[in-house]
């Protein structure tokens, strides 16, 4: 891996200069990232238009800007480090990536190109709501941020290819490559309240795999996609939290339950289908006389309903609308704290979490446990999972106390372990990296 001018590791893949294709991607997500926005790079399209052929792979880039006031804004991305004569010009992609915000329903878009490019070419884009950056200015502006020592979460260097590498593990097992196509392609197609319950009924497939005497990659495989669902359950949440925020109570607690009774078909359009079903059955009970405790009982029988966890659900969206201030940086904060801790099997420091530059680190952790606990207690995801999220916001501790819990966390290569004291919400294969004493003090 690449070291930077301060002797730290940069996010520069191995093997691949600063300006290839696939790590200009990461290079203007990473720096989305740690300027304030949500990001991830490389979304799939071809699987989201399969069987459709298409020449368009995927997204570069997926970006969201949440204000204080929950103004959602979404930036797509197109970064090219092409110049062959033959490639599309940069006002050629301007109009190519201003129609792909349309379908996409992006409010913004920002391309990224090597070549220089004119003040008249800028013009036209900064219209259509696009910025254009070219790798020069990218470079100045990752010098200026400092984002060569801010090698953590999921955009660390050593994660760099770690989709590349999970992908062929995932199809010896059908949930697995479900969950992984989900995560890469599907769920940011979807609005807030489908990515949702898809994302839930994931993560509840995916636990059942995380069992004793997994192999070390398998391993890896499981903990990643439980970690990158949190994060996706996150910013969905927080943006539903957001559209019923000025809602009266009784509209809100309507619109919830309605949304979470919804499937890929609109509430209306399933109260229609229930009630013509009704009808039918109805008429074929009558027909063969059904004693009429039985009809009334088939009454509704196909009426929509939301799920179990619908009032847990809407408990948490309340809460969080309550703070937009110190949420709208959560799904930040569960990427950081997770991936360094579950992923990289690292001790979460301070450092990162301070360059999150959140609000107000205490009040955001609090938040993030009404999320952590909806997910423990609707899935049975066990509590230890998210321990680095109270690490996260402690102090740093010294070198020596560092370095004795980074001892207890087993490496991407060792075998899976079985569970600490409390064995049976331990998950197979980990280690929380905290002493018991910080355990004591993050549960309290």
């Amino acid at each position: 891996m690449a070291k930077s001018s301060d002797g730290r590791r940069s996010a520069r893949p191995k093997g691949a200069s600063a300006g290839s294709g696939k790590a200009l991607e990461r290079r203007v997500a990473r720096m989305y990232f740690w300027s304030g926005l949500f990001s991830r790079a490389s979304i799939d399209l071809r699987q989201h238009f399969h069987p459709e052929p298409l020449l368009l792979t995927d997204l570069d880039l997926v970006a969201y800007d949440i204000s204080t006031v929950f103004a959602v804004e979404r930036v797509i991305g197109e970064s090219k480090s092409g110049t062959a004569k033959s490639a599309p010009k940069p006002l050629d992609r301007v109009f190519w990536l201003s129609g792909l915000m349309k379908f996409t329903g992006a409010q913004g878009g920002v391309l990224t190109v090597t070549s220089q490019v004119s003040r008249q070419v800028r013009d036209i884009a900064a219209k259509l709501s696009i910025r254009i950056m070219t790798e020069q200015e990218l470079a100045r502006l990752e010098q200026e941020r400092g984002l060569s020592s801010l090698d953590y979460g999921s955009f660390s260097g050593d994660l760099d290819d770690l989709w590349d590498r999970l992908r062929p593990l995932t199809r010896s097992e059908p949930s697995l490559e479900r969950a992984y196509k989900f995560l890469r392609s599907e769920v940011w197609h979807l609005d807030p309240w489908l990515a949702t319950k898809r994302t839930i009924a994931l993560m509840s497939a995916v636990r059942k795999q995380w069992v004793e005497g997994l192999a070390p990659d398998e391993l890896l495989l499981v903990r990643t996609l439980l970690v990158e669902a949190t994060v996706v359950f996150s910013l969905a949440a927080i943006r539903i939290a957001g559209e019923i925020a000025w809602l009266p109570s009784d509209q809100a607690h309507q619109l919830i339950l309605e949304r979470l009774s919804e499937g890929a078909a609109p509430m209306r359009e399933l109260v229609r289908l229930s009630q013509a079903v009704d009808t039918y059955i109805a008429g074929l009970l009558h027909e063969v006389n059904a004693p009429s405790h039985v009809q009334v009982k088939a009454m509704g029988a196909f009426y929509p309903r939301p799920p179990d966890y619908a009032e847990a659900f809407e408990e948490l969206v309340r809460r969080l609308a309550a703070s937009p201030k110190h949420v709208r940086h959560l799904p930040r904060l569960f990427d950081v704290a997770l991936y360094e801790n579950i992923v990289r099997n690292r001790v979460v420091e301070r450092a990162p979490i301070e360059a999150l530059e959140l609000s107000d680190i205490d009040k955001a952790h609090r938040a993030a446990r009404l999320i952590t606990a909806f997910l423990s207690g609707q899935i049975g995801i066990p509590a230890e999972l998210f321990i680095g999220l109270g690490f996260a916001i402690e102090a740093a501790p010294i070198e020596s106390e560092r370095q004795a819990a980074v001892s207890h966390v087993p490496t991407l290569a060792a075998k899976a372990v079985p569970g600490a004291t409390d064995g049976e919400h331990q998950l197979p294969g980990m280690t929380t990296g905290v002493s018991s004493s910080q355990v004591e003090r993050e549960e309290s």
